[in-house]
């Protein structure tokens, strides 16, 4: 079947656990992990969402159940953009010629799947580079965000843009571009 799809190729990139395993229920996963997260409280040296709440939600007054549904809000919003991002990403690695480069970084990296950080995943070069020219080909967000030209008006790689025209850029080749 795999092969009929033309994604023979992504077989390989699949660790084998993660076929196998019984899939759980999403929102009992998160609010476990919130709950987890809320019991630990501030954390020095730690700063994620989570750290804000925890220093103001006294102030605020958030109960936890109104923190786990902002939370919950949060996941969800941002599983779409994840889930183009990963589309993106797999449609042009099926279409790629050789991924053995790529799975090779991966493979030598991590040995086991408990050996996968953030701070490991972001110092792989060749991982990093598909990840990025996907974004920048495929941006995952629909529009880009507005930002209003400021008096008198400015000229932009030889275009002019005069005061108060909203120019919209997309965030993942702003964030790209030296320029």
């Amino acid at each position: 079947m795999l092969r009929l799809l033309g994604l023979e190729s992504m077989w390989q990139l699949i660790p084998s656990k993660v076929f196998w395993q019984k899939p759980q229920d999403p929102f009992r996963f998160l609010k476990d992990r919130i709950q987890s997260r809320l019991a630990e409280g501030d954390v020095p040296g730690k700063n994620d969402y989570m750290t804000l709440i925890c220093r103001q939600g006294d102030e605020k007054g958030l109960s936890s159940a109104e923190i786990q549904a902002a939370f919950i809000d949060l996941f969800m919003a941002n599983s779409e953009t994840v889930a183009t991002a990963l589309a993106a990403i797999i449609f042009h690695l099926v279409r790629a010629p050789d991924i053995k480069h790529l799975t090779s970084e991966i493979r030598q990296k991590f040995p086991k799947e408990s050996d996968i950080t953030v701070n490991q995943v972001a110092v792989l070069p060749l991982l990093n580079a598909v990840i990025n020219e996907t974004l920048r080909l495929c941006p995952v967000a629909p529009i880009g965000l507005p930002r209003t030209v400021p008096k008198p008006g400015t000229s932009v790689c030889g275009y002019w843009l005069p005061m108060g025209c909203v120019q919209r850029t997309s965030p993942s080749r702003a964030d790209n571009n030296a320029s």
